[in-house]
């Protein structure tokens, strides 16, 4: 559940909090916005002992290729917020 009065910016049909804001200064994310399809592969292979005992599955995943831009862009701003409260 998402805590009291917070907005909910990005769900999926797995997980429907994937991200959220608590009033004006608090993020959370459920999710690696920095993900590539390398990193889904090395994953699925170093996990995939653990994946096969609970029945879990790591789907294909090709990332969108705007993703490269649109996280570097996040997380430049997201270090740039403490001197905005300054």
């Amino acid at each position: 559940d998402l805590p009291r009065h917070s907005v909910r910016l990005a769900a999926s049909e797995v997980c429907p909090n994937q991200a959220f804001r608590f009033k004006n200064h608090i993020y959370g994310l459920q999710f690696h916005l920095e993900v590539t399809q390398g990193m889904v592969n090395t994953w699925k292979d170093a996990y995939k002992g653990e994946l096969k005992e609970d029945g879990a599955a790591i789907p294909s995943f090709v990332p969108d290729p705007r993703v490269a831009s649109i996280s570097w862009e996040f997380f430049s701003r997201f270090l740039q917020l403490p001197r905005s409260f300054q």
